[in-house]
């Protein structure tokens, strides 16, 4: 995921992401109580679960995104800057600049500060899915906890769980974003220390 691809315009990517995305942010949104909130995994059907499924199906589908949108999360040499306009308008900046400080941490940890042609400085896991791959039949999802402008999100790769990643969504004047990433085995991106939810 470190090489970033370049053989797509970025006009291109930004379409993708519009038609992907811009749908599901003009759609209704979630119940104001926890009414609208399911026990049982199922492929997105609300505001903020599809919001989440764009992203995830972008990452999935390189050129247009894979090692650009990772280089993007975790501002591998500047990726932050040069694919804002690509992937911006989906993360608030308190998650950015989460996955950005625990890249830097790993960085210094395993490389002294600078990357290592090579190595295996930074991150291992991708910080808006949290594995090294992509669920390879789609992902499935569960409303954990609704309100009108804040959800959380579990996926899944099977209908039957367990989840592999959870998701805080805001929902913003732009649309519903990512605002915080939590991993089952332990990492958090912009999300408060505590006992991590049951995995099932």
């Amino acid at each position: 995921m470190g090489t970033v691809r370049t053989s797509q315009p970025i006009k291109s990517i930004v379409v993708l992401l519009s038609l992907l995305v811009a749908p599901f942010a003009s759609s209704p949104s979630l119940g104001e109580d926890a009414t609208s909130v399911t026990s049982t995994f199922h492929r997105p059907h609300s505001s903020p679960e599809r919001a989440v499924n764009a992203l995830l199906k972008v990452e999935a589908t390189p050129p247009l995104g894979d090692s650009r949108l990772h280089q993007f999360l975790i501002d591998y040499k500047g990726g932050r800057r040069l694919h804002h306009k690509l992937f911006g308008r989906h993360f608030t900046s308190a998650y950015l600049d989460a996955v950005a400080a625990f890249e830097r941490e790993l960085v210094v940890q395993n490389c002294g500060g600078e990357y290592v042609e090579g190595d295996m400085c930074g991150l291992e896991s991708s910080p808006i899915n949290c594995a090294q791959d992509v669920a390879p039949h789609g992902y499935w999802y569960r409303t954990e906890h609704s309100t009108g402008d804040t959800a959380i999100i579990l996926a899944a790769w099977k209908r039957s769980g367990p989840w592999t990643a959870r998701y805080r969504m805001k929902k913003e004047s732009r649309g519903w974003v990512v605002d915080g990433v939590e991993c089952p085995l332990g990492d958090r991106y912009n999300w408060p220390d505590g006992t991590a939810a049951p995995n099932r």
